[in-house]
């Protein structure tokens, strides 16, 4: 009797431990998918590259689309982003730092471009597994296309402002010019 209720306690643990597994890899899935991320493993030395369906979509791409091949993602980098992404990515494995993270623009499906930060972690190799990289590839093409446009608007204002007849001058909160422009030093006699 002590035995049975021994097998079925550990049957019970057993299923809890899995349902705690199938909710957190549930949870995983839809931080993947609402960070706008897909998840790689990169091994350098056999050149294998792994990843999911996430990463897939985020180039455009359905699951069966696109092979796991290094050289077929590599071409969807954009192409005067690739030889700086492959100096960076050499120099970091040549480096002893443990995480590597770059910015650059790729290629999507539709042939529109968009832009990715890559983040990894390098893990040294052990008896089960060679040297690998894993780590995640978000979409930032929003917060870049933003930044594009803030400094279109701060080049914009800036010629308005310096090239302007007119004399102009920014205060801060506390009185004190901050910025002024050239007609405005010369109405005050400033050259």
């Amino acid at each position: 009797n002590k035995e049975l209720n021994r097998v079925v306690e550990l049957a019970l643990y057993k299923n809890k431990i899995y349902q705690e597994l199938v909710e957190t890899k549930l949870r995983f899935e839809i931080a993947i998918k609402a960070g706008n991320m897909g998840v790689w493993e990169f091994w350098p030395t056999e050149r294998k590259y792994f990843l999911d369906k996430n990463l897939k979509a985020l180039y455009g791409f359905g699951e069966n689309e696109l092979s796991n091949n290094l050289d077929d993602w590599s071409a969807l980098v954009y192409k005067e982003d690739r030889v700086l992404m492959t100096l960076t990515f050499g120099n970091f494995l040549k480096s002893k730092g443990r995480e590597f993270k770059f910015e650059h623009r790729i290629y999507r499906k539709d042939g529109s471009v968009g832009w990715v930060v890559d983040h990894g972690l390098l893990f040294e190799a052990d008896n089960e597994k060679p040297l690998r990289i894993i780590g995640t590839t978000t979409d930032i093409t929003e917060r870049k296309e933003a930044e594009i446009e803030l400094q279109k608007s701060e080049e914009k204002f800036r010629n308005v402002f310096e090239g302007s007849g007119i004399g102009m001058a920014i205060l801060g909160l506390d009185g004190q010019f901050t910025k002024v422009n050239t007609v405005f030093c010369e109405m005050l006699g400033y050259t």
